[in-house]
């Protein structure tokens, strides 16, 4: 998963396999809610793209 950035990342660890909320990520990260959202939302828009590409070779 080398295509994410670090922090998008670590917020995707946390949540798929720490399974932890978005507000005990915010706790964890110090990073406001949104910070953590848009990081989210930004990983896994990445991970969908390069999934995407993959099966369409």
């Amino acid at each position: 998963m080398e295509y994410l950035q670090g922090h998008e990342l670590s917020v995707l660890t946390l949540f798929y396999l720490q399974e932890l909320s978005i507000k005990e990520i915010v706790m964890i990260t110090s990073y406001s809610e949104s910070q953590v959202k848009i990081l989210f939302h930004r990983g896994i828009k990445k991970h969908y793209s390069v999934l995407e590409k993959m099966t369409n070779k």
